[in-house]
């Protein structure tokens, strides 16, 4: 009997989304997107049911999966595993995750597809948004955690981190904030890698944080103005649920999802080619008495459909033309163009990095809402972007479309 099993993460914005810190953002989306490919390993071999997962659709923080089981007893079984071990790993346990599985009815993989989706859904209703810590009984706890303010303090070790006036000091964290900044800390190279195949020289590696990819370098005095200056980036692909759903079976969704896959793979392997030759697109730093040239690229989401970076203010229209000018290299997929809206903020390095994010996914899906309805979503013209220019670290802290009515009262 065919089942299908679905993983996704969930609760973003209370797992990674829930501080400033930089690493523990990039920390927390690596780790929902490599549960996804640990379980895929893990389990693509045949388990003592007699069970073999087979991966259908993988992205930032979701997995689908199809297997072979007697009944829908040995079925539930394997969920529960699953379960299981998300929740006893100490790499996972501190995000939250929603396992199911259903079974294949009559041969219809689509409405199994929908099915397990909402049973997703409904479970993450049924859970909190956090997880909640082991009870704390060290009388020595008494402060939340210095980056989230709202887990118990109880880390480990504290961390050493810039503080506003340019110090450094001890931050006592809690011990999810730093098992995800140790790990986001520690893969980001080796994603880099792993995604590219590209291994960097000796003298060269990546920015450690914002900071350093708006901090100008000395011969850079042309940029004076765009010092201290992010430009965030978001791309979102048009209509790429509606050719999933439109998908009759696993196997094209199979193939879809590693078309999609293996195009942002060639992008960003081309985009760090290309960037790497550009010096204004390079910091020079010392780390443990090593002179490194950095390169300043922070990618901050990966996976599925969806795509956010950080790069220097003045690097921001150059990456965007490349991305756009970069997809439409490829071949059509039945016929169809995989077009994209993309969000470009430029901001100061010390706006809130969360938000920043948010606002440039808000103008790309309004560049959607305006204009997808009038024109074909699958045609070149489909390729959208709209960007915005923060003067200082004030931001719009209501929604981009509210935002554009009371201040410009436009659209």
């Amino acid at each position: 009997m065919q089942f299908l099993l679905q993983v996704t993460g969930v609760n973003i914005y209370a797992t990674v989304k829930d501080t400033n810190q930089l690493s523990v953002q990039r920390g927390s989306s690596l780790l929902l997107r490599q549960a996804i490919r640990d379980i895929e390993t893990e389990y693509s071999q045949v388990r003592n049911q007699d069970v073999k997962l087979k991966a259908i659709s993988t992205g930032a923080s979701t997995g689908l999966f199809a297997f072979e089981a007697k009944t829908s007893k040995d079925a539930c079984q394997i969920q529960d595993e699953i379960v299981c071990t998300l929740n006893q790993s100490e790499k996972y346990k501190h995000l939250t995750f929603v396992v199911d599985s259903v079974p294949i009815t009559n041969g219809n993989f689509k409405q199994a597809k929908e099915k397990v989706f909402a049973l997703n859904r409904f479970r993450q209703f049924q859970q909190t948004t956090v997880v909640f810590p082991v009870k704390n009984e060290d009388p020595q706890i008494q402060n939340p955690c210095a980056w989230d303010n709202l887990r118990p303090a109880d880390g480990q070790e504290p961390e050493i981190v810039k503080r506003d006036k340019g110090d450094r000091g001890p931050a006592i964290i809690s011990l999810g904030a730093e098992v995800r900044h140790k790990y986001g800390r520690d893969q980001k190279h080796e994603f880099i890698e792993q995604e590219t195949g590209i291994k960097l020289n000796q003298n060269e590696g990546f920015t450690n944080d914002l900071q350093e990819i708006a901090t100008l370098n000395s011969h850079q005095s042309h940029l004076k103005s765009l010092e201290n200056k992010l430009a965030i980036l978001y791309f979102d692909g048009n209509g790429f649920g509606g050719i999933q759903n439109e998908l009759e079976d696993s196997c094209e969704l199979y193939k879809f999802d590693r078309l999609v896959q293996k195009r942002r793979k060639k992008w960003l392997k081309n985009l760090i080619e290309t960037i790497r030759t550009d010096e204004d697109f390079k910091i020079t730093i010392k780390r443990k008495k090593q002179t490194l040239d950095a390169i300043r690229l922070e990618v901050l989401l990966w996976g599925g459909d969806e795509i956010i970076l950080a790069v220097p203010a003045w690097k921001g229209m150059h990456v965007l033309q490349h991305f756009y000018q970069f997809q439409r290299s490829f071949p059509r997929y039945n016929n169809k163009n995989l077009t994209h809206a993309g969000g470009l903020v430029f901001c100061h390095a010390r706006t809130p990095i969360q938000r920043m994010q948010e606002l440039a996914q808000e103008i790309a899906d309004h560049i959607k809402d305006a204009h997808l309805d009038k024109i074909d979503k699958y045609s070149p013209d489909a390729d959208l972007y709209d960007y915005v220019v923060l003067e200082s670290v004030d931001y719009p802290t209501q929604s981009w479309k509210n935002f554009l009515k009371k201040i410009w009262r436009t659209y």
